[in-house]
C-alpha cells in the first residue's frame, strides 16, 4: 500500500459508518467506565450522573482541610451503643473525652464530677469538702420532696439528678481522703449486701431447709416486713437501744417522729410510756409535751406528721398569696 493512500480522505460511506459507531462506542465506554488509556475507572462507579465535577482526577480542584472530627466513643463488643450527645458547641472539647468513653449514664456523671473536682476543673468544686456540701445536700433533698409532693414530674427529673450529684460528689471527695479513702464502688457493694441480708424473706440459700425457706417466703404484710428489717438492722449493728442510729442533726419534728416510731415498733412499747410523762415546770415544756403527744398520735394512726404539716402549710401559703393578690387588685 502506498503512503499516499493512508492520507486519502474518507469516503461518504466511511463517514456515515463512523457516525453510527461513535455513539455506541461512547456509550460502551461510559457503561464500562473505560478511560481513554484503556484502564477501567472503578472509582467513578458511584459518581452522581448529574455531578458537574470533572471526571479526570488531575482536573480536581484542591479540597479545603477538613475540620477535626468530634470525639467519638468506641463501644466494646457486646456493649449497648450510647445515644448520648455532648451539648452544642462542645463536640471538640478533649476534656470531655472521658465522659464520651463512659459505658453508662451513671458513669458519665462520675466522670464529669471527677473532672470538675480535680485540678484544672472548677475552682469552686475543687474547694468543696464533705462538710461544706451538707447544706446543698439538705436543700436538694427538700427540693425533691417539694417536687414529689406537688406532683411536678418535670421538676422531679431535675431535682433527682441534683440529689444524685450530691451523692456522687460526696463519694468523689471521700475517694481522695488521705487518711481513710473509699470509693463509690465500695459504697454500692455495701448497699447491695445490706439489701440482701435484710430481706431474709426474699433471699435464701437454695440448699437450706426447704421448710424454713417456705416459712420465710410466706406472704407477710408491709408492717411485718418493716419489723423484720429493724430486727436484722439491730443484729447487724449490735445496737443496745431502740434509739441507736437516730440522727441528732435532723430537725426536732422529724426526730420526734422517728423516736415515736422506734418505740412503737419495739418489743414492749408500753414500758416506755412513762418517758413521755415527765414533770412539766413551765409553759414551754408544756407546749413541747403537747407537740410530742400530737406526734405520737399521728404515728399511731399511720400519719406522717411532717408530710401532713408540709402539705397543710402549702395550702396556707397559697391562701396568703391569694389574699395578697386580691389586695393589690383593689
Amino acid at each position: 500500500m502506498k503512503h499516499t493512500e493512508l492520507l486519502k480522505a474518507p469516503s461518504a460511506d466511511d463517514v456515515t459508518h463512523q457516525q453510527l459507531r461513535a455513539p455506541a462506542i461512547l456509550h460502551a465506554k461510559k457503561t464500562a467506565h473505560v478511560n481513554d488509556d484503556g484502564h477501567n475507572d472503578n472509582m467513578n462507579e458511584s459518581r452522581d450522573p448529574h455531578s458537574t465535577h470533572p471526571q479526570n482526577p488531575s482536573q480536581l480542584s484542591p479540597q479545603p482541610p477538613q475540620p477535626p472530627q468530634p470525639p467519638q466513643r468506641s463501644n466494646q463488643p457486646g456493649e449497648p451503643v450510647s445515644t448520648y450527645q455532648l451539648p452544642g458547641g462542645l463536640q471538640h472539647c478533649s476534656k470531655l473525652q472521658p465522659v464520651l468513653d463512659a459505658p453508662t449514664a451513671l458513669e458519665r456523671v462520675r466522670q464529669i464530677v471527677r473532672i470538675l473536682h480535680e485540678p484544672g476543673g472548677c475552682p469552686w468544686d475543687g474547694e468543696q469538702t464533705n462538710r461544706s456540701l451538707i447544706k446543698p445536700l439538705l436543700e436538694e433533698t427538700y427540693e425533691y420532696i417539694d417536687a414529689v409532693e406537688t406532683d411536678d414530674r418535670d421538676n422531679m427529673r431535675e431535682e433527682l439528678g441534683d440529689m444524685l450529684l450530691q451523692s456522687i460528689f460526696q463519694a468523689q471527695i471521700c475517694s481522695e481522703d488521705s487518711a481513710d479513702p473509699f470509693t463509690l464502688d465500695e459504697v454500692c457493694d455495701r448497699l447491695v449486701d445490706k439489701l440482701i441480708t435484710r430481706h431474709p424473706n426474699v433471699f435464701q440459700d437454695d440448699t437450706a431447709n426447704s421448710n424454713e425457706n417456705q416459712a420465710l417466703q410466706e406472704a407477710i404484710d408491709a408492717d411485718t416486713t418493716l419489723q423484720l428489717w429493724e430486727r436484722m438492722k439491730q443484729q447487724e449493728k449490735q445496737r443496745t437501744s431502740v434509739l441507736d442510729g437516730i440522727a441528732q442533726a435532723q430537725g426536732a419534728l422529724p426526730r420526734s417522729a422517728k423516736v415515736a416510731a422506734r418505740i412503737r415498733k419495739s418489743a414492749q412499747p408500753q414500758r416506755f410510756d412513762e418517758a413521755f410523762h415527765l414533770n412539766t415546770e413551765n409553759e414551754t415544756e408544756q407546749l413541747a409535751d403537747e407537740l410530742l403527744d400530737l406526734v405520737r398520735r399521728a404515728d399511731a394512726s399511720g400519719i406522717d406528721i411532717e408530710c401532713a404539716l408540709r402539705n397543710r402549710l402549702r395550702q396556707v401559703e397559697q391562701a396568703v398569696r391569694t389574699i395578697e393578690q386580691d389586695s393589690s387588685e383593689q
